[in-house]
């Protein structure tokens, strides 16, 4: 598990999530879990330069569904990445992902993510 605790029940809640409603299918490169590619919960704008405590970090229009090669040496694919959050949410959403880059904006109750990821994946099914 990444993280202990809560926030290991909230990443599990989240990535979970992820894969469900990308259907296990790497949205930069097409491989999915069915062809016998790891699926991972990939970031647009990486953890490591928002912090894993920031709410963008944890919003679920900047992680998607990626196979362990563009997520790890592909380093996440930011540009198709970004071009699939464009084609799917808009460029809208893509603007505001790139405004909160750095943006200062902690997680102080990690239930709530729990809970609500929990709840919308029980509807996916």
């Amino acid at each position: 598990m990444r993280y202990k605790g809560l926030k290991g029940k909230a990443w599990d809640a989240l990535r979970h999530y992820v894969y469900q409603r990308d259907n296990y299918t790497c949205v930069t490169c097409g491989r999915s879990r069915d062809q016998g590619y790891q699926i991972q919960a990939g970031h647009y704008l990486p953890m490591g330069s928002v912090g894993s405590n920031n709410k963008l970090s944890w919003d679920e229009f900047n992680i998607h569904a990626q196979c362990a090669k563009c997520n790890s040496t592909g380093q996440g694919e930011q540009e198709l990445m970004a071009s699939h959050i464009q084609r799917t949410y808009g460029k809208k959403k893509l603007t505001e992902l790139k405004s909160r880059r750095y943006k200062v904006d902690p997680i102080k109750n990690w239930q709530i993510i729990i809970d609500y990821y929990n709840e919308i994946r029980s509807k996916l099914r």
